[in-house]
């Protein structure tokens, strides 16, 4: 009887702990569509065909990327590190619109006011090496090239072309350009707080696009463009300064 007794009670007991449990909260998700682009002056940059003028000469790029890490909305991380590689996806004007394309399925619904991004690899990641990663990570052999051993650093920023300082046509006497930056130093964390007004609707895909003008990137504090004709290894750091302190307004968002 004790016994028949003590079961009840015990059924009673977990008949009572299941009434009590908190009930599961679903969170709506919906996708969102993030774009990378890069322009001049508002026009979009098609590697190795169109031109632009700088300082009144005509200026081609062959080669934008960039590491971007860090990327949150709202608070909510999206990417931790990702390798952005606009010179694969600019080689038409149409491509060069619909840029490097990553595609999110669950991101939850809400309003979104804040975007941060770092442009570069952090500290903590950037004292690691290709080989310690899986060949297709960001981070790993596929992106090699992206490691310099020099620097013990990833190259957080690749930006070549040529300029046609003597404005007399592309050829072998025009000045091939290459700006690379890294090291954790240059490590740029940006942060658009309270000015984004992005709605994420459930069943209502979200289009987001990160414009890069490199023009604005070049800019120096005077207004006037970098000297791409000259090459001072002494002021190299400063020029890295620059160009890392100019993705502050140089990137910039479109929804």
């Amino acid at each position: 009887m004790r016994k028949s007794r003590a079961i009840i009670s015990l059924l009673c007991l977990v008949i009572l702990g299941a009434c009590t449990e908190e009930p599961q909260v679903t969170v709506e998700t919906s996708s969102l569509k993030l774009s990378f682009t890069t322009n001049f002056d508002g026009e979009p940059i098609v590697m190795n065909e169109n031109t632009y003028l700088y300082n009144g000469n005509p200026i081609r790029f062959s080669k934008v990327n960039f590491y971007l890490s860090d990327l949150t909305l709202g608070g909510k991380e999206i990417i931790d590190v990702t390798f952005v590689d606009l010179t694969k996806t600019h080689t038409s004007e149409q491509a060069a619109e619909e840029g490097t394309v990553l595609n999110f399925s669950k991101i939850p619904v809400g309003a979104y006011n804040s975007i941060e991004l770092g442009i570069g690899v952090p500290a903590d990641l950037n004292r690691t090496k290709p080989n310690e990663y899986s060949t297709s990570h960001p981070l790993g052999s596929d992106n090699s090239s992206e490691y310099w051993e020099a620097w013990n650093s990833y190259i957080f920023v690749k930006i070549e072309g040529q300029y046609d300082s003597d404005d007399n046509g592309f050829d072998e006497n025009d000045v091939a350009f290459a700006y690379h930056v890294g090291q954790d130093e240059f490590y740029k964390k940006l942060s658009n707080k309270s000015t984004l007004e992005l709605d994420i609707v459930a069943g209502e895909p979200t289009d987001l696009e990160l414009r890069l003008d490199i023009k604005n990137l070049f800019t120096t504090e005077d207004g006037s463009l970098l000297e791409l004709e000259t090459h001072d290894p002494a002021n190299q750091m400063d020029v890295m300064r620059l160009l890392m302190d100019n993705f502050k307004t140089a990137l910039a968002y479109r929804f």
